[in-house]
């Protein structure tokens, strides 16, 4: 085997051992970007099933609701939350 074609199977070897490296590092990423995507869905599920069991029992769900609707109102009512600024 010649000198270049050494050289040639020395690069080469080495662009696979990188290439390798690569690869481990990009399903290292994968490994933790799928973790986090479970943990994500879990935690829609989770709120999903809060707010079902809210809109079930309909009578907590107008009352946040309703709560919520006067605080929208007081916090976009200047004169409201200046007096209430003043108290």
């Amino acid at each position: 085997m010649q000198i270049k074609d050494k050289n040639y199977l020395y690069i080469l070897i080495n662009e696979i051992a990188n290439a390798g490296k690569l690869l481990n590092d990009y399903n290292m990423c994968y490994e933790h970007k799928s973790h986090e995507l479970e943990n994500i869905n879990s935690e829609i599920s989770r709120m999903v099933s809060l707010v079902n069991r809210f809109k079930s029992n309909n009578e907590e769900y107008l009352k946040i609701r309703k709560i919520v609707e006067e605080v929208r109102n007081v916090l976009t009512d200047g004169k409201v939350l200046l007096q209430f600024a003043l108290a």
